[in-house]
């Protein structure tokens, strides 16, 4: 209980800053992941019309979100470990924002909390909707494939001999086993 009145001390003096600044980049990242899942629904969409320009397009897109989300991933976990060492936390990669939230009290730990459970909720979409489009693509990559093989058994057709020993294979013909002893 000491500890804890020690770190609301502590909150009020140098903590308030971090915590708005988590919740803020956190909200900036449920807003790129929902960026993100529009583009997955694109780009499924896209790979079902067969669009390559389009697919191509969302490509472009996706990459520039990703490395948005990417930044503003760097930027919470600078603001994670401000408030770990705010906190006497050890300020490492493993601290959650489940662990952070312990050490606020209302009204932070609530808006903190439902910060996390949005991003959260979201992420899941996109982690699903991505797995959906990684199934479709890798099928449609099997469907080329055997269609592939197939034209190549159609060009380069497999020999076939006949019953007098000779081979035939687009239209040329020759002798397998001599028929001289």
């Amino acid at each position: 209980m000491e500890q804890r009145t020690v770190t609301k001390r502590m909150f009020d003096n140098s903590g308030r800053k971090a915590v708005q600044m988590l919740i803020s980049t956190m909200d900036d990242q449920r807003q790129q992941a929902l960026i993100l899942l529009e583009l997955l629904i694109r780009e499924r969409q896209a790979v079902l019309d067969n669009d390559v320009e389009c697919l191509n397009e969302v490509n472009s897109e996706k990459i520039t979100t990703l490395e948005d989300f990417r930044r503003l991933d760097k930027e919470r976990m600078h603001w994670m470990a401000e408030l770990a060492g705010v906190f006497g936390m050890e300020p490492t990669q493993d601290t959650t924002v489940r662990q952070i939230i312990e050490y606020l009290d209302y009204p932070y730990a609530n808006e903190l909390d439902k910060a996390r459970s949005m991003l959260k909720t979201v992420l899941l979409q996109v982690k699903e909707s991505n797995k959906t489009n990684r199934t479709l693509m890798t099928h449609c990559l099997q469907l080329v494939d055997k269609s592939v093989m197939m034209i190549g058994k159609l060009v380069n057709p497999p020999t076939v001999y006949g019953e007098d020993g000779s081979s035939r294979a687009r239209g040329q013909g020759g002798i397998l086993v001599s028929n001289v002893a």
